[in-house]
């Protein structure tokens, strides 16, 4: 099947999931409606599918609205805090954040399989692990803590491990279980708990 073929084909699935959604909601909504309601009067959007233009209902009638109801506000926003730059950092879905005594702040990336380390202005200054299965790497890391001493602890539960990254040296732990969280107890030694 060539790539025209399966545009058309998605194009025809979700045309008929709309027309069949619409027939449902409005046998559903009969008993519901006014009987002044037509449903006629209810608003239709065009689908073009291949050479020709289809008119599919809403299945609601919308009300107008007066413009004397509606109140406009000017929001103007200011940065307070900018973390990275597009230079050198890139967030492709951060999920936690944490600090350490000296106000430096660690962003775990979930997507990325990192954390990404900033000064406590913001700039960046390094980044630990990356996506893989390896020592170092993370398939799903889901929480991160940072001792006293500044070590930086990465749970990655779906991989089942720990790893307890200082500086340029990391050490990986096995778990039996799958954890939801783990955090340091001291600097020699932390916990894991579901």
């Amino acid at each position: 099947m060539n790539k025209n073929h399966r545009i058309s084909l998605l194009y025809l699935l979700i045309l008929f999931t709309i027309i069949l959604s619409s027939c449902d909601d409005r046998q559903n909504q009969t008993n519901n409606l006014p009987q002044s309601s037509n449903p006629k009067e209810y608003p239709k959007i065009e689908i073009k599918l291949g050479n020709k233009i289809h008119k599919v209902s809403l299945n609601y009638k919308v009300n107008k609205q007066s413009k004397e109801k509606r109140k406009f506000v000017d929001i103007k926003m200011t940065h307070l805090f900018k973390i990275g730059s597009i230079q050198d950092t890139i967030f492709y879905y951060p999920t936690f954040a944490i600090s350490d005594n000296s106000g430096n702040i660690y962003v775990l990336d979930m997507q990325d399989g990192s954390v990404k380390k900033f000064d406590s202005n913001g700039v960046f200054i390094r980044k630990y692990g990356r996506r893989g299965k390896g020592l170092g790497e993370f398939m799903s890391p889901f929480r991160i803590d940072v001792s006293e001493d500044g070590k930086l602890l990465v749970l990655d539960p779906n991989l089942r491990k720990c790893e307890i990254l200082d500086g340029d040296k990391t050490k990986q732990f096995k778990l039996t279980s799958m954890p939801t969280g783990a955090c340091f107890v001291d600097s020699k030694s932390f916990v894991h708990y579901k």
